[in-house]
């Protein structure tokens, strides 16, 4: 297997990606998918997203890549159907999203225990559509999901040379998060 190491600057970000070939062209792909999408500015907006489930809360931050505005909503579902109806259109990014976020994205706006959602993904290694029901194909979400399927986005912060800061607090943690684990986790 061949590997390549490409290096692009989209905007103010840089980043580094080693893939195999038909990664790489995948990864390309991408690139001229953003291209597209800035050349037509606001036509479709790409917002950058995270979530994060505790037993008894979810945190999920979202940023617009245009505006830089940045979101933070702390077990607030009436919050988040309102933030995904105005952004229901725009282009969700995220690492591993596809798997991930996006399943717990749904869940939460079909009334579904995120926790739940999140066990039967991660521990029991279930696959989307066997953790959602039917009706999650109901919710439009234009989703792309940055990984590679071989790497932790850890791994690839340190190929970048970021500093990698992890949370003390623990996934497993029985009770509700305090103000301070929230602001941590953030």
């Amino acid at each position: 297997v061949r590997f390549v190491v490409n290096v692009v600057r989209v905007k103010s970000y840089v980043i580094i990606i080693s893939e195999t070939d038909s990664h790489v062209r995948n990864y390309m792909t991408f690139l001229y998918f953003i291209e597209v999408i800035m050349m037509k500015n606001q036509e479709k907006r790409l917002i950058f997203y995270d979530f994060e489930v505790f037993e008894e809360d979810f945190l999920v931050v979202f940023i617009e890549y245009a505006t830089r505005k940045r979101m933070v909503i702390v077990n607030d579902r009436e919050k988040l159907i309102k933030f995904y109806q105005k952004a229901k259109d725009f282009i969700f990014v995220g690492f591993n999203s596809r798997n991930y976020d996006s399943t717990i994205f749904k869940a939460i706006i079909l009334g579904l225990n995120p926790h739940r959602v999140s066990v039967d993904l991660i521990e029991k290694g279930k696959k989307p559509y066997q953790v959602l029901p039917k009706e999650h194909k109901n919710i439009q979400l234009y989703n792309y999901d940055v990984s590679d399927g071989f790497r932790s986005l850890k791994q690839l912060e340190a190929f970048m040379g970021d500093s990698i800061e992890e949370s003390s607090v623990p996934f497993d943690i029985k009770r509700k998060l305090t103000q301070e684990e929230i602001e941590e986790t953030i």
